[in-house]
């Protein structure tokens, strides 16, 4: 099947279907009056043909081929765009019984995203090219909308669970409500939908903005924003205490909270403590980013014990294949199972760090981050993806394209692959069990070349992506997550690296110290003059993070701040989990430039002086 679906019949059909009369006007805008069964079928089809040949085609050859170019693919793209928002907004136009509309539109939809994770790797389209000006919408009603959503969803989880003879008071006020969910139904589906499958048709920053106003929602529902979170002595609080031990934060934080599952969303009442025992005034009355920082550090450490993620050759994390490896082949078994509960608590960490906001400054490899979305519908990493796990695996096994029949042969493989265990060598199977010993050939190769990339980024990874994912749904929930696009997580999760000066400058708390003071003035005028790099620095020697979030240091919490020290003899220093810089009231601007770079260069941080 693979030679069938060759970009020159793609390239073939698509103009056949551009010389029909929905197409005539060769600006790609669908003229649902003329659309026919027929038609319908032959893009059903087509659609179906795009997907696969997305599928089984590397980004190398994707548009190596100059029957189906560059120009064709973003024709192809733009077509897909208008049918599938006309299959959303206009489905009673279409020609077909309500089923065949659906799958014309979920395949149009998987097809058009498969396009758009193309384009983030090879960028064959044109900036601004996915976002539909024409949405009449903006951040403030798309989080209506999800959260009206939202409690539909849990109310109709709420009532199949009521098994009263007699409704409730809740339940009558549902059956009162039903007209009205069924014009938001009607009214509101199209732009829920293309939030949930098609979210880059929305600027990224709204986006967010939805995102952090969600989860605004979430801290109101469950009260946590009120007043009273700032006494510890309240007695309605829903806190979670815990002792936590310097140098065992990741053992002790677990043992506290591994157990406790949405409830992390609560605040965290943390101790820390040290070898002169109990620190004083680290958690002030909250968990904190000293709390979550320390915890994700000494989590994806590559010195941890448990060796719970591995690194790309770009130093990206993802779970550790070793765990589902012994599992497979039964070996330490106990350590493993306790190695995935660990993979579960971590999934909570991280949803609570998008939760609360605050930013770590690690970076997930993409094909790990991309089943933080799709992990619920079991889409799985492709070959593409296997240039980003082991680049040189990935350019051997693409060079089976282009071998002869007597190369492949001489490089006697079969439908197995060997991995290290311990330092041991394990041999498993790719495929079923029936392929067992089944050598690799030219007419196989596709074959073979797909089921090594599945097993290293879709097997080997299935387990503990599984554990983390539940874990990281316990605070956040799956929809969220679908609004963003892997390399957009990872900027949710760790933040941008644009740095704007003038939005850090008007937000800044000062303490001892009026914007206009000298010290001050000299301060932002050396960080003007510092390069990016340590601009970085500066950021992450006060924040932990070396990266600005996404929507500006306004919306960094606590807001950054600069506080006076009366002695300029000393250095800077910093509370990460304030995000507090301390700075001497430096007299010369060249002392100030001198022992500030000095400072963030050392990493030292809080305990410096």
């Amino acid at each position: 099947m693979v030679s069938t679906v060759s970009p020159g019949l793609l390239k073939s059909v698509f103009a056949q279907l551009r010389n029909e009369s929905i197409l005539a006007s060769g600006q790609f805008k669908i003229d649902l009056s003329l659309f026919s069964r027929q038609i319908g079928a032959v893009l059903f089809c087509y659609s179906h043909l795009v997907s696969y040949w997305l599928t089984v085609t590397n980004d190398h050859e994707t548009f190596q081929d100059s029957s189906f170019s560059l120009a064709d693919a973003t024709a192809l793209t733009s077509f897909l765009k208008e049918l599938v928002l006309a299959l959303i907004f206009e489905p009673a136009e279409f020609s077909g019984s309500p089923l065949e509309i659906r799958q014309q539109r979920d395949i149009s939809i998987s097809a058009l995203n498969q396009l758009y994770m193309k384009n983030l790797r090879v960028h064959f389209l044109p900036d601004g090219f996915w976002i539909v000006k024409s949405l009449k919408v903006n951040k403030n009603s798309m989080l209506a909308l999800l959260q009206e959503e939202q409690r539909r969803i849990d109310e109709e989880n709420s009532s199949s669970s009521e098994d009263e003879p007699v409704l409730s008071e809740t339940a009558l006020a549902r059956v009162r409500a039903q007209p009205l969910r069924k014009k938001y139904t009607v009214e509101a589906g199209p732009i829920v939908e293309i939030l949930k499958k098609l979210p880059f048709f929305v600027n990224f920053t709204e986006r967010v903005e939805v995102f952090r106003g969600l989860v605004a929602d979430e801290r109101t529902r469950l009260n946590m924003d009120s007043g009273a979170q700032f006494f510890a002595w309240d007695p309605h609080m829903n806190n979670l205490k815990a002792d936590i031990r310097r140098g065992h934060v990741l053992e002790d934080a677990f043992e506290e909270f591994h157990k406790v599952g949405e409830a992390i969303k609560n605040q965290l009442r943390v101790t820390f403590h040290n070898e002169h025992g109990e620190e004083a005034g680290i958690d002030g009355g909250g968990i904190t980013k000293e709390f979550l920082t320390a915890l994700v550090t000494e989590a994806f450490s590559p010195e941890s014990d448990l060796q719970l993620f591995s690194q790309t050759d770009q130093y990206n994390l993802y779970p550790n294949p070793e765990i589902f490896l012994k599992l497979l082949k039964n070996i330490d078994r106990a350590k493993q199972l306790e190695r995935l509960a660990y993979m579960r608590f971590m999934g909570m960490v991280i949803g609570k760090c998008l939760f609360e906001g605050v930013l770590i400054d690690f970076k997930f490899a993409h094909f790990f981050v991309s089943k933080w979305r799709v992990a619920q519908n079991g889409t799985k990493s492709s070959i593409d993806d296997l240039a980003y796990l082991d680049g040189n695996l990935f350019r051997n096994l693409c060079s089976l394209m282009d071998m002869s029949e007597e190369d492949i042969a001489a490089l006697d493989l079969n439908f197995e692959i060997n991995e290290v265990i311990d330092g041991k060598i394990y041999t498993f199977l790719l495929g079923h069990a029936s392929e067992s010993n089944r050598r690799a050939t030219r007419a196989n190769r596709l074959t073979y070349i797909h089921l090594v990339a599945h097993f290293k980024l879709n097997q080997c990874l299935q387990t503990q992506t599984a554990h983390f994912v539940r874990g990281l749904f316990d605070v956040i929930r799956p929809n969220w997550l679908n609004m963003f696009d892997p390399f957009e997580l990872q900027m949710l999760v760790g933040g941008t690296n644009e740095i704007d000066l003038q939005d850090w400058k008007r937000n800044v708390n000062y303490g001892g110290y009026w914007e206009t003071d000298r010290a001050i003035q000299f301060f932002w005028e050396v960080v003007e003059e510092m390069d990016r790099a340590d601009q970085q620095a500066l950021v992450k020697f006060v924040t932990s993070v070396s990266r600005a979030p996404l929507l500006g240091f306004g919306a960094l919490e606590p807001k950054f701040g600069i506080s006076r020290v009366p002695d300029d003899t000393r250095l800077p220093t910093a509370s990460t989990c304030a995000n507090l810089l301390k700075l001497p009231n430096f007299k010369l601007k060249l002392k100030l430039k001198k022992k500030l770079l000095y400072a963030i260069h050392a990493n030292s941080g809080f305990d410096l002086s």
